[in-house]
């Protein structure tokens, strides 16, 4: 939702959370709207509900997971440790997307972490993009070089490629 939309709908969410105070969907959005307001305690008070989420019937994946970790970990809420579990869930559950703004988010704030580099490693090798995923490997080797995950893959990756595409 654009900044303007959240605005008007903050009062329609207030009152869906009157009715199902267990909406993750809409207390995602009422935190935004807050934290684009500028009233970041109120926000926080809406992400500290989301800590513990559950996945929907049948495991689907809300749409705003990527965002939600980056958020969650901005506000102290959650550490870097579950944002990494989520990010690497999203990456291997095929959500390029939301990986991409979880991982994005840790990169910048924690430049010197190699598990960002890694994942997003797994992530374009899971795409089979094998030129962008050895460079992401070859990124978290930069940043510790003792990183022998990250070695395993550069093996299977050059593998993959020796072999060919799949036909």
């Amino acid at each position: 939702m654009k900044s303007a939309k959240l605005a008007e709908a903050r009062p329609a969410l207030e009152a869906l959370l009157g009715q199902d105070f267990d909406d993750q969907f809409a207390v995602y959005y009422l935190a935004r709207s807050y934290e684009e307001a500028g009233e970041r305690e109120r926000a926080a008070e809406n992400y500290e509900k989301l800590r513990y989420f559950e996945l929907e019937e049948g495991g689907k994946i809300p749409a705003y997971l990527g965002g939600l970790a980056a958020k969650l970990e901005e506000y102290g809420i959650w550490g870097r440790d579950e944002v990494v579990n989520i990010a690497s869930f999203l990456v291997w559950q095929g959500e390029w997307g939301q990986a991409e703004e979880a991982l994005t988010h840790m990169a910048e704030k924690y430049p010197h972490d190699p598990q960002w580099a890694f994942y997003r490693g797994e992530m374009y090798h899971r795409q089979g993009k094998l030129e962008e995923a050895l460079r992401s490997y070859e990124g978290a080797i930069e940043l510790d070089p003792q990183y022998t995950e990250a070695y395993l893959q550069i093996g299977r990756a050059y593998e993959e490629k020796a072999r060919g595409p799949k036909p």
